[in-house]
């Protein structure tokens, strides 16, 4: 369905990388979903450190879409052999920020009030105080707790 909503906005779909990633002003790492489990494996590992290289050479920043790819939902990046993964600039989770992304320190939105009511109360979520209909909030700047 993604695929096709981008079609119908007439977003490019890239079928490899690009030779030269250095000419963008923008990496927007949206490549494993929620239920990734690491490591990262195949053709991803090569991917995935050349934009870390070229981001870092030419600090470009990397937004990453609900957790960064090759995190660990609830630890993280990893260490050793399992590592591999996108070191983002900035973390925009979906409804809610993951548990991995609790102890990050950098900059960090949530977006989106999609969770209803009862699944809130439910799994016990903590989410910012929204002013207004806003539909994305910063929240780094806010201590762990109040979220």
């Amino acid at each position: 369905r993604l695929l096709k909503q981008c079609q119908t906005l007439n977003i490019s779909i890239l079928q490899e990388l690009p030779k030269d990633l250095s000419s963008y002003s923008l990496f927007v790492d949206a490549i494993f979903g929620f239920s990734f489990e690491p490591p990262v494996r195949g053709v991803w590992v090569s991917i995935i450190n050349e934009v870390n290289a070229v981001s870092s050479k030419h600090n470009i920043p990397v937004v990453a879409v609900d957790l960064p790819s090759g995190w660990d939902v609830d630890k993280g990046k990893l260490d050793g052999k399992d590592s591999i993964a996108l070191n983002p600039s900035m973390i925009v989770s979906l409804s809610a920020p993951k548990k991995c992304t609790l102890s990050w320190e950098g900059v960090h939105y949530v977006g989106g009030r999609f969770l209803t009511p009862d699944v809130i109360e439910k799994y016990q979520v903590k989410l910012p105080d929204y002013p207004h209909t806003q539909q994305v909030m910063r929240i780094d700047t806010i201590k762990h707790s109040k979220i």
